[in-house]
């Protein structure tokens, strides 16, 4: 997204990693944190800008 403010640009781009409990193998909110967290960074290598909430191996 680009805002213009007193004719300066400004691009903003937003990346979000999503986890559930779904998962039985998930046993605390730390590796609830963890996978979230993984799935941010995966959504940053894959061009930012996006939320990714697929699964990844740990």
């Amino acid at each position: 997204m680009r805002i213009v403010v007193n004719e300066q640009s400004i691009t903003i781009a937003a990346s979000f990693g999503v986890s559930s409990t779904e998962d039985d193998s998930l046993n605390s909110f730390d590796e609830l944190f963890h996978m979230a967290d993984m799935r941010l960074y995966n959504a940053k290598q894959n061009g930012k800008n996006q939320v990714y909430a697929g699964n990844i191996k740990v």
